[in-house]
C-alpha cells in the first residue's frame, strides 16, 4: 500500500440486487479488499456463483432477515423498489443505504488515479479496452466493466489499488457523482433521458461528470462542444486523430473511435505508445458486442450477436455487418429494449432495419416494467416496407426453428448471416439456432459421405454422457463407424474437405462431453477390424480400438513384455489413444514398446512409421 492509497473503511456491506453485472462487480472488488459481503437477488446467475466462490453470503429471495445486523452499509440496485423489505429493515435499523452508482463514486475516492468512461454508446467497450491494455502492460488496475471479457476470470477486480478503470452510468444520473482523474466521454445522445427528467437534465448530468474530472477527453461532436467547452483541461478527438496504423482486435469504425480514446488516456499515464498499440490489437472484445457464435468452415452460415439497442448503435453495427460479410444474405433478429425506446425510436428503428435483407422484430425486453398501453412494438416490423419483416411475440427459444425453416439465401452467394441484436433476452434464441444450423451443416457432410458409401454405419442414439466415463454432456453427436480402412479414409477426407473436425472416440475415458451441437463428427472404431489382434514374426499387430489395460495384462502374463511395462495396464483407454499421446505411468511409456504404427491422415492418405523413427512425446 502506498502513502496515497486509502484503506476502504467498510467492514461488512450488504447488496440488494447483487446479481447484476455492476452490483456483482462492486461486491467482488470489496471482497478482494477484505470486506465481508452479503447480498440478495431473485435468481442464481454466473455473477452470484462467482461471488459465492469468493466467500459472499447470498440469498435468493428478498426478505427482511437477509440484512445482517452488523452491516455498516447497504448498496442497492437502481431496479430495487423503495418498498423492498430489506430497504425497510435498513431504515428501521438505521443502516445507511446508497444507490449503486453513488457507491461506485465513493469507492473511487479510495484510488489515487481514477479513469471513468461515460457515453451513450461505447463506454463498456472503451472501459474494457483501457483495462485490457493496462493489464497487458503490467499496471494491474482495478476495474469495473459492464460486460464480460472472454479472457478475464471476472468483469471486475480490485487490482493493485493504484488505478481504477470504470464505466459510469447516465441511465440513473449517478455518473454526476464521480470525481475522476481522467474523464472520458465517448458519445452524448438522448438515450435514457426519460429516467433523469428529460434531455436537459441528461445533458446536465454529462456536463457535471465532465466538470468534475481533472482532465477530460471527449469525442468531438456538436453536443460535446456545447457541453464541455468550458472545461479547463479538455482534449477533443476526431476522425483526424485516429492513427493510420491503428489496429484493433474487434471490427467496426466505432471501435476505432473507442481505441483512439483509450490510447489518448493511457498515454497520459506515461506508458509506451507502441506497447499500447500492440496491446489494442489483442483486445478480445466484450461478450454480446459483435460476438461471433458460429461461422461454418465454408463461411456459408454465420451467427453474430450484438448489444445495440439505440438507432445510432444499430446503424453502426449493421454497417459493420455489411462490410465484414458483403456477400451474405443479412437476417436481423432485433429486440427493442424497454417500451420507452419503442415509443421514442420506433420509426428510426424501422428506417435503419430497411438495410437488412430480412427482419424479425422480437417483443420488447421490458426491463421490469409493463407496457404503458400506448406502445405498439409490432409497428417497428410493420414500418419496414422494402424487405420482408415479421413480428415475433411467442417464447424466444421457439423462434430458432422458424428461422431455420428457410435459411437458404436468396442471393447467388448462398451465404446467410444471422444477426441477433438487442440488450435483452433475445440472446435466448442463439443456442437453439446454432444447434439447428450446425446439424444442417453436418447433414451436408453426411450426404457427401453417403454418395461414396451409402451403407456406412451412422449413429445418433447416445449422448456424450452415455459415451464417456465421466458421464457429462447431453448432446447426441453424429457418430460414424467405418467398417474398414477405405471407409475410414473417406470419412476423414470428407471431413477435411468440409472443414469439420473428426474426433476419434476410443473408450471415452476422462472425456468431458458437450451440451450443445459441435462442428465435429465422432469416428468410432467399433468394427472388429479395429479391435483385432494378430501374431506376426516381429510381434503383435493390434487394432486401435483394443483396450490398453486388456492388452498389457495379456502380454505381460505371456511374458511378451517385461514386468516394467506393468504400470501401463493401469491406464483406462484404447491402444490407439495411448500411442497417440505416448501414455505412461510410473516410469513406463507405451512408445518404448511400439515397433511400428500404421495410420490414415486427415486427407485420407495412408502412412506407416517405425517406432524408432517417432519422436515420442506425451
Amino acid at each position: 500500500m502506498t502513502s496515497e492509497e486509502k484503506k476502504i473503511p467498510y467492514r461488512k456491506v450488504h447488496f440488494i440486487g447483487v446479481g447484476g453485472v455492476g452490483m456483482s462487480g462492486l461486491a467482488l472488488i470489496l471482497l478482494e479488499r477484505g470486506v465481508e459481503v452479503s447480498g440478495s437477488d431473485e435468481a442464481v446467475s454466473d455473477y452470484t456463483t462467482r461471488l459465492q466462490a469468493r466467500g459472499a453470503d447470498l440469498h435468493f429471495r428478498h426478505a427482511a432477515e437477509n440484512v445482517p445486523t452488523e452491516a455498516d452499509l447497504i448498496v442497492y440496485s437502481s431496479a430495487v423498489p423503495l418498498d423492498n423489505p430489506e430497504m425497510e429493515t435498513a431504515r428501521q435499523q438505521g443502516i445507511r443505504t446508497v444507490q449503486r452508482g453513488i457507491f461506485l463514486a465513493e469507492l473511487a475516492d479510495y484510488f489515487p488515479c481514477v479513469i471513468a468512461v461515460a457515453g451513450s454508446h461505447g463506454k463498456t467497450s472503451t472501459t474494457a479496452m483501457i483495462a485490457h491494455v493496462l493489464r497487458r502492460l503490467g499496471v494491474k488496475p482495478a476495474f469495473l466493466v459492464g460486460g464480460d471479457v472472454p479472457e478475464w476470470p471476472a468483469n471486475a477486480s480490485a487490482g493493485a489499488g493504484q488505478v481504477l478503470v470504470t464505466e459510469v452510468d447516465e441511465s440513473d444520473g449517478t455518473q454526476a457523482y464521480m470525481n475522476a482523474t481522467y474523464g472520458v466521454v465517448v458519445s452524448v445522445e438522448d438515450d435514457h433521458c426519460w429516467n433523469v427528467g428529460g434531455e436537459s437534465e441528461l445533458k446536465s448530468c454529462f456536463e457535471t461528470f465532465a466538470m468534475n474530472a481533472e482532465f477530460l477527453l471527449a469525442w468531438k461532436s456538436e453536443e460535446a462542444e456545447n457541453l464541455f467547452q468550458n472545461h479547463g483541461n479538455l482534449t477533443f478527438y476526431s476522425e483526424a486523430d485516429i492513427p493510420s496504423d491503428m489496429k484493433v482486435g474487434v471490427p467496426g469504425d466505432y471501435n476505432r473511435i473507442n481505441a483512439t480514446l483509450a490510447l489518448g488516456v493511457i498515454e497520459r499515464l506515461k506508458l509506451d505508445r507502441t506497447a499500447i498499440m500492440n496491446a489494442l490489437q489483442s483486445f478480445p472484445g466484450v461478450k454480446r458486442r459483435f460476438t461471433k457464435w458460429l461461422e461454418t468452415p465454408d463461411k456459408s452460415t454465420v451467427i453474430i450477436e450484438d448489444y445495440a439497442h439505440h438507432p445510432t448503435e444499430l446503424k453502426a453495427v449493421m454497417a459493420t455487418l455489411r462490410r465484414e460479410y458483403p456477400e451474405h444474405f443479412l437476417k436481423i433478429i432485433f429486440q427493442p429494449h424497454r417500451f420507452e425506446r419503442v415509443r421514442r425510436y420506433g420509426e428510426a428503428f424501422s428506417t435503419v432495419l430497411e438495410d437488412a435483407d430480412h427482419v424479425t422484430v422480437v417483443r420488447p425486453f421490458a426491463a421490469w416494467k409493463q407496457n404503458p398501453g400506448d406502445v405498439a412494438p409490432e409497428n417497428i416490423a410493420h414500418g419496414i416496407k422494402e424487405i420482408p419483416a415479421d413480428y415475433w411475440d411467442a417464447p424466444i427459444p421457439q423462434l430458432a426453428s422458424s428461422l431455420c425453416e428457410d435459411h437458404s439465401a436468396t442471393k447467388s452467394s448462398g451465404k446467410t448471416l444471422f444477426a441477433v441484436i438487442g440488450a435483452g433476452d433475445v440472446a435466448d434464441v442463439i443456442p437453439g439456432l446454432r444447434d439447428l444450423l450446425i446439424e444442417s451443416y453436418l447433414d451436408k457432410y453426411l450426404s457427401a459421405l453417403k454418395k461414396d458409401y451409402p451403407d456406412i454405419e451412422t449413429r445418433r442414439d447416445k449422448s456424450w454422457a452415455q459415451l464417456t466415463s465421466l458421464g457429462i454432456g447431453s448432446y447426441k453427436p453424429l457418430r460414424i463407424a467405418p467398417a474398414n480402412d477405405s471407409e475410414l479414409a473417406c470419412v476423414l477426407k470428407k471431413a477435411c474437405e468440409t472443414g469439420i473436425t473428426p474426433f476419434i472416440l476410443g473408450c471415452g475415458t476422462n472425456l468431458v462431453g458437450a451440451e450443445h451441437a459441435e462442428l465435429r463428427v465422432v469416428v468410432e472404431l467399433s468394427n472388429k477390424n479395429y479391435s483385432s489382434r494378430k501374431e506376426t514374426n516381429s510381434g503383435l499387430m493390434v487394432g486401435a480400438a483394443v483396450g490398453l489395460w486388456e492388452l498389457m495384462k495379456a502380454l505381460i502374463m505371456k511374458d511378451k513384455l517385461p514386468a516394467e511395462a506393468a504400470p501401463l495396464s493401469w491406464i483406462p483407454g484404447s491402444i490407439g489413444g495411448a500411442v497417440r499421446m505416448n501414455a505412461g505411468a510410473d516410469g513406463a511409456r507405451i512408445g518404448d514398446y511400439v515397433r511400428a504404427v500404421h495410420g490414415i491422415r486427415a486427407n485420407g492418405e495412408r502412412w506407416s512409421c517405425k517406432g524408432d523413427d517417432i519422436e515420442w512425446q506425451y
